[in-house]
C-alpha cells in the first residue's frame, strides 16, 4: 500500500518561496534537498521563511533563490 502524500495541495506559488529556489524539485511539487521526505505545510503555504536552517530539516540546506 502506497502512503498518500497531499503537501503538493498546500503549495502556493504566490506566496510560497520554493518556486524560486534552485533546490525545490518541481517533479513533486512537495520536496527539496531540505526536505526530501516533504517540505513542512507552512513553508509550502508561504507562512514560514526557509532563511536558515530548522528543525527536522537535512543538513544545512536554506532557500537559495535562482540567478
Amino acid at each position: 500500500m502506497e502512503e498518500l502524500n497531499d503537501r503538493h495541495e498546500y503549495f502556493n506559488l504566490y506566496s510560497s518561496q520554493c518556486g524560486e529556489c534552485i533546490f525545490f524539485d518541481w517533479s513533486t511539487c512537495r520536496t527539496c534537498n531540505a526536505f526530501p521526505k516533504g517540505i513542512p505545510v507552512a513553508i509550502l503555504e508561504g507562512k514560514q521563511k526557509h532563511d536558515k536552517p530548522i528543525q527536522g530539516q537535512e543538513g544545512n540546506t536554506i532557500f537559495t533563490p535562482e540567478s
